[in-house]
């Protein structure tokens, strides 16, 4: 809708983006239009649209029917967050139009305590009433005036005032632009007065509760982005009536001075038993059958009639001075949202306290609201000792018999029920996850990897049933030395990324998964090449019969790029795949369905495009080599080159992704250690986060002496980068020196920032040698050389620690999370049980 007239479109892009269209004329004229609008959109062949004929509007009350979004709510599968922007998206809120931002409820009153106790009802807001309604004392005035209002034209009222408007979301977004320049638009040129403008979180509360001319609600940013309450760019908004300046927003005592801490609290209050069983009756008042009508009256929730749909034709109005003035009213002083319900709203049976953790909801992400619970199984009790660590018994799932030497990397597959182990001999093994006693899992040789195409079954192995993959060398077309091992001198081969060196670049791209095909890419080979692999998951479990071997023909690639490949990361859904290479630069590839993939004459002639050496033909740029070409199949297709993201002067140590905001994070060495955010769709740098000052120095772990004052500077490296679902950013970096007697001195520091590169938490760790973080709950798991910790994100407060065995390498999430397996370095793996509540 647009100015209550249902006349716009609303297009919405799998990169996250969003187009709003308001068209002038009726809603059949819009249909003309948008049948004619979708017609030209699909001359222009999008891939995306190929197999739609027609247009399919979805009206608020479609998208509903369409969807069971109230179902899977009610039962738990959606957390507050996410169900009230689905409906917001569904009744027409939308970003694009401030007269129609979406809405969110107070859920607190208590804005004075040093804490916050979610346990006590008495902290929430009544959600049975809207905000006019809270107040008895001021009500009384509103319901005697609403009692006596006689008019001819404008229908009885009780608030004149409107729950959303733009003001009202300029208001709270003062401090961020573009806000700021809307508002100071909508100000004539100038800001609001210094006493009307957002001062603190409790000031606003108060004049919500008691004034007879403000009742708004909340907007979504006050549960996700603390940088809202932070006058970063030192706007001058002036200093109030009692002599206080307006800069910072005053936050909540419970939040002890931490706009993070605010947001993190304020979304758990949301999210907590209180509101999910009351919520329901907000939705009623909002979105449901008490929005109009008698049902409204008997709620006390009746608005000026201007902010309700249909109340006026604009189209039938001839006279331009009146239709301005009513367009005017409509856009300045709040609009209804549609109506999505016009009975009841059942009430949630899904008890959120005896959750395993609270929903961690996806901010603003219209495209992925569903997940999967994660399974429930018994888990042993750890033993604490009088210093709080606990001491835990490992399972080993593979006993150092069965090594080819150090385990350096666990990898399980999407699929949950493939793991792939890497061993620093160039052996990686395939194995499958099935399930085990007390809740953990054991790991089962998992036949079907045989040779082909360069690749040869492990019969060498001491394992006898252990059957794995020997990687070999891409150097040349047809690998004639099967016996090589992927990595002769691991050291040597590979980028030396950080020291000492653990991660091989390497992971899984799930990129046919109806058709369960799975590829694994490698990188960090000879002459700056990377490979990939594609095997048949069926077929795999054939393969133990003599069936077939598991690979398709053609299924090893090998790619050449312009530097040696340094790290790789695919994204979840194995649709994106960033390739960090020696030169700083990210490449960004297309890996998932016929609309991604390119001919080899292509790709050579992009690849040509992208790349800066002068010698792009000698090198041979990123050619597409077939591993075997006795198959003559002339019609190969290869990973499409989407962007190069560039802005690192030295090489990329790591890499994360975020397909659904579109933003490609790396890391690398330079200046101390530099994270960069790019807009992977169009290769935009957006952020680059300032580490100096949150990195504690290697110096620090060693006592100054005379004979230990000599030491080389200092190299901080960004070893890791992960991205949680609340979009916050988590940065390992490793800063070591060298003393005078040529020993290494290293230490980790653990940070994390928003998006926008606020610090929201950080912490220092001896030789930290790996982090994972959950994805069911607000949880760090991270490797040191004596024992595991368990953070609480973002804080990175000790949740948990228990002692490891001596000389682990690496560790891996098991894909419930209920199990945490740890590589060693005699080859052995073991798993921990994990109770992550």
């Amino acid at each position: 809708r647009y100015l209550l007239r249902r006349c716009a479109l609303e297009f919405f892009f799998l990169g996250g983006s969003t187009v709003f269209l308001a068209f002038s004329g009726g809603e059949d004229f819009l249909d003309l239009q948008s049948k004619l609008l979708f017609k030209t959109i699909l001359s222009q062949k999008p891939r995306i649209l190929s197999a739609i004929s027609r247009p399919r509007l979805l009206k608020p009350r479609n998208i509903l029917q369409e969807n069971r979004w109230t179902e899977v709510w009610v039962n738990g599968g959606l957390s507050n967050f996410e169900y009230l922007m689905l409906l917001n998206t569904a009744a027409g809120r939308t970003y694009n139009d401030l007269a129609q931002y979406p809405i969110f409820p107070w859920v607190l009153v208590d804005y004075d305590s040093e804490e916050l106790d979610l346990s006590n009802p008495a902290i929430f807001r009544d959600l049975s009433k809207p905000v006019g309604a809270l107040n008895s004392e001021r009500f009384k005035h509103i319901r005697e005036r609403f009692d006596s209002f006689e008019d001819e034209v404008i229908p009885k009222f009780m608030y004149g005032s409107f729950y959303s408007t733009p003001g009202g979301v300029l208001y709270f977004l003062i401090r961020l632009e573009p806000f700021t320049g809307a508002h100071v638009a909508l100000q004539s040129g100038k800001f609001d007065h210094a006493d009307r403008l957002f001062f603190s979180v409790k000031n606003t509360w108060d004049n919500c509760l008691n004034s007879p001319a403000d009742v708004k609600e909340l907007i979504p940013e006050l549960f996700y982005l603390p940088d809202i309450f932070s006058n970063s760019s030192d706007l001058p908004l002036g200093t109030r009536q009692d002599g206080e300046t307006v800069s910072h927003v005053v936050l909540p005592p419970w939040c002890k001075g931490s706009s993070s801490e605010f947001v993190r609290l304020h979304r758990a209050a949301l999210e907590s038993e209180y509101v999910s069983q009351n919520l329901h009756h907000w939705i009623d008042l909002i979105f449901g059958y008490k929005q109009r009508g008698s049902q409204a009256e008997e709620a006390n929730n009746v608005f000026y009639y201007l902010t309700y749909e249909g109340s006026v034709d604009l189209d039938a109005i001839k006279d331009p001075v009146t239709r301005s003035a009513y367009e005017s009213q409509i856009a300045n002083f709040g609009q209804i949202p549609a109506q999505l319900f016009t009975a009841p709203h059942p009430p949630r049976t899904y008890n959120a306290s005896s959750s395993d953790s609270l929903v961690q909801a996806a901010v603003n992400k219209t495209g992925s609201f569903f997940f999967n619970k994660r399974m429930r199984g018994e888990a042993l009790s750890p033993t604490l000792t009088d210093d709080n660590t606990s001491h835990r018994s490992p399972q080993t799932l593979l006993d150092p018999k069965s090594a080819e030497g150090a385990v350096l990397q666990i990898i399980f597959s999407s699929s949950e029920s493939k793991v792939m182990v890497l061993y620093s001999s160039g052996l990686l093994a395939a194995y499958g996850w099935l399930s085990g006693p007390q809740g953990l899992h054991v790991l089962h040789p998992r036949p079907g990897l045989l040779d082909r195409l360069g690749l040869r079954e492990d019969n060498s192995s001491t394992t006898g049933s252990n059957i794995g993959i020997i990687l070999p060398h891409v150097s040349h077309i047809n690998v004639t030395r099967p016996e090589t091992y992927l990595f002769d001198n691991f050291q040597d081969t590979l980028f030396a990324a950080r020291p000492p060196l653990t991660q091989v670049p390497i992971c899984f791209l799930e990129d046919i998964p109806k058709k369960k095909k799975t590829t694994i890419m490698i990188g960090g080979l000879e002459n700056n090449a990377s490979a990939w692999c594609t095997f048949d998951a069926e077929v795999l479990q054939q393969s133990s019969r003599g069936r077939s071997s598991g690979f398709t023909e053609g299924s090893l690639r090998a790619t050449q790029h312009p530097a040696i490949v340094t790290s790789i990361q695919a994204s979840a859904g194995g649709s994106i795949a960033l390739v960090g290479l020696g030169d700083g630069t990210v490449w960004v590839l297309g890996i998932s369905g016929k609309e991604f993939l390119e001919s080899e004459e292509l790709l050579y002639s992009k690849a040509k495009k992208y790349c800066r050496d002068e010698d792009f033909n000698l090198l041979g740029g990123l050619k597409m080599l077939r591993a075997d070409k006795s198959t003559g199949n002339k019609e190969a297709t290869f990973p499409r080159i989407r962007k190069v993201l560039y802005g690192h002067v030295c090489a990329v140590t790591c890499l994360a992704i975020d397909v659904t905001l579109g933003l490609a994070f790396s890391g690398s060495s330079s200046d101390g250690g530099t994270v960069m955010v790019h807009n992977f769709e169009d290769g935009c740098v957006l952020r680059r986060f300032d580490l100096s000052g949150h990195v504690e120095g290697a110096f620090q772990t060693k006592k100054s002496n005379a004979e230990d004052s000599f030491l080389s500077d200092e190299d901080s490296i960004v070893s890791d980068l992960l991205v949680t679902k609340e979009g916050q950013v988590i940065v390992h970096v490793v800063s070591v020196m060298q003393d005078a007697r040529d020993t290494l001195i290293s230490a980790s520091n653990l940070l994390v920032y928003t998006l926008n590169g606020i610090s929201v938490g950080s912490r220092r760790l001896q030789n930290c040698l790996a982090i994972q973080a959950a994805k069911t709950g607000p949880f760090l798991v991270a490797l040191t050389e004596t024992s595991c910790l368990i953070l609480r994100i973002p804080t990175l407060a000790e949740h948990e620690e228990f002692i490891v065995p001596e000389g682990a390498s690496c560790l891996s999430l098991s894909p419930e999370e209920k199990s945490l397996l740890i590589g060693m370095q005699d080859g052995s793996i073991v798993a921990f049980p994990l109770a992550l509540e």
